[in-house]
């Protein structure tokens, strides 16, 4: 990266720019951990309106995953539109009709988008609550 930013006439990173090793594992263990979650999650979706069987479990919440990550390295496509209902597609259709799986996976993004929408939701709401607390908190009663 520096190499790129000494091009550009930008600042280089300096070590202490960087997070420790140990930082980074801890960030990667819980972002593997929140996947592996929502994939059970995902699977319990499934599973509630389709007969499978748990020992699917395992193959699923991996689909998931993948179609995750595969959906933020696809460069081509704008919040992984495409790239993750694919992927999901391509590995669900062990365990589905090709046709089941496209369902599944149509789903699995409207309930994705739902998702980003309540936690943004969520955070917007907080920070207006919060703004609100600060003006209050600085507000002279004595007057």
């Amino acid at each position: 990266f520096n190499i790129a930013l000494k091009k550009f006439n930008k600042v280089e990173l300096q070590k202490n720019d960087l997070l420790e090793y140990r930082t980074v594992i801890k960030i990667l263990g819980l972002h593997t951990l929140a996947w592996a979650m929502e994939g059970v999650a995902f699977f319990w979706l499934i599973k509630s309106m389709t007969p499978i069987s748990l020992a699917a479990m395992p193959g699923v919440v991996g689909a998931y995953g993948l179609a995750l990550v595969s959906g933020a390295v696809a460069l081509f496509a704008p919040g992984g539109l495409g790239a993750r209902e694919g992927v999901l597609v391509l590995i669900m259709k062990y365990y589905f009709p090709v046709g089941v799986a496209v369902v599944f996976s149509i789903i699995a993004r409207i309930w994705f988008s739902l998702a980003e929408v309540v936690l943004f939701g969520g955070i917007y709401l907080g920070s207006k609550v919060q703004g609100m607390r600060k003006k209050i908190s600085n507000f002279d009663f004595t007057k």
